[in-house]
């Protein structure tokens, strides 16, 4: 299962209520940290592209301020080609050492499309959207970034529509901000999930 969405919409949440019924989640975003850790094929060649080495490994708001702070479609098109065949190689790895009824392939909703096919791509909705950059914008502060509109509007350029995702989606999953209410339909889904696989 591919669960899917635009940022800061819900994909976290949902995710945590099945790993909490013991489901296997594979987190693109974890991967994508693991496979630039220092040491890393990946870490040496962003270095060696970028001055954004520190004592604890990169800087990454330096490195998102040289790539999507300008726009720099040269640099981000550098970044995506030295990270996302390691990242994909990696997701396939742990995707098949995963063990449980169904797998979890947990991921951002780029506008590049995953050369990982899923049997079944759950979106997670929000309706409330006009929120969606406040969002971002609080979400970076509360982890110590301070995102410029700029760097915010390059997220959101490379990700999908609302209509887009929609039409790739097999399963619709709205969040309506209620945390209740949402976690009960995420263990329903799961519940029609272990259903289909009898």
């Amino acid at each position: 299962v591919e669960l899917s969405g635009r940022m800061v919409i819900g994909i976290s949440l949902a995710a945590s209520v099945l790993r909490g019924m013991d489901r296997s989640i594979v987190d693109a975003v974890v991967v994508a940290r693991e496979i630039v850790l220092p040491g890393t094929p990946a870490f040496e060649d962003i270095i060696a592209r970028f001055p954004v080495e520190t004592e604890n490994g990169i800087d990454r708001d330096k490195l998102r301020e040289l790539t999507f702070g300008v726009q720099d479609q040269d640099a981000i098109a550098e970044l995506e080609a030295i990270t996302h065949p390691r990242i994909k190689d990696e997701t396939i790895r742990q995707l098949a050492e995963a063990e449980g009824p169904y797998v979890v392939h947990e991921r951002p909703a780029l506008k590049m499309p995953s050369s990982i096919r899923p049997d079944h791509v759950l979106f997670v909705d929000q309706p409330n959207l006009y929120v969606e950059r406040n969002r971002i914008l609080e979400r970076g502060r509360g982890k110590g970034q301070d995102l410029t509109p700029q760097q915010v509007d390059a997220m959101l350029f490379r990700q999908l529509s609302r209509d887009e995702l929609a039409k790739r989606a097999d399963s619709i999953l709205v969040n309506d901000g209620r945390k209740g209410k949402f976690k009960v339909k995420v263990r329903d889904l799961d519940t029609e999930y272990i259903s289909k696989l009898r």
